[in-house]
């Protein structure tokens, strides 16, 4: 976990250093979000629908189509009664992606903004346990 809380503060202070640089080129937009979780497949056998909270920073020259993002998640799912049997209690999925942006080209009247995006980032699954003990693992992955 440590690890992950290190990838993530140095993923926030890039987010700073190139937001104040970014800052004087161009503009960048920050946001929140949130909502909930659902597991699929294999993983909806041992965990419950949950719920998930985003920040991000969103950096994009007026003149291109083109920008960059930096976003942190956290999310949150307990566990089915089955699997709280077997003494899970709840997971929590803490991730922070970078990714590059493609704005398609629409008129300044429209409210609608479609936008395709791709990167990767750093992935931390932990499962808490009754009794307190937890399991963690962190993967690279891409999005």
């Amino acid at each position: 976990m440590k690890d992950v809380r290190k990838s993530l503060a140095a993923v926030g202070v890039l987010a700073l250093v190139t937001a104040a640089s970014a800052h004087a080129q161009s503009p960048a937009s920050f946001g929140l979000g949130g909502g909930i979780t659902i597991p699929a497949g294999s993983t909806s056998d041992g965990l419950k629908t949950g719920w998930h909270g985003l920040a991000l920073v969103d950096f994009k020259p007026q003149t291109s189509p083109v920008g960059f993002r930096i976003d942190a998640s956290y999310a949150q799912l307990k566990a089915t009664s089955t699997a709280a049997a077997l003494g899970d209690e709840k997971s929590e999925i803490i991730d922070g992606t970078g990714n590059i942006v493609y704005s398609f080209p629409v008129s300044a009247a429209t409210k609608v903004r479609p936008y395709v995006l791709g990167g990767g980032g750093i992935y931390n699954l932990k499962t808490k346990f009754t009794g307190g003990t937890s399991s963690s693992t962190t993967k690279f992955g891409i999005n």
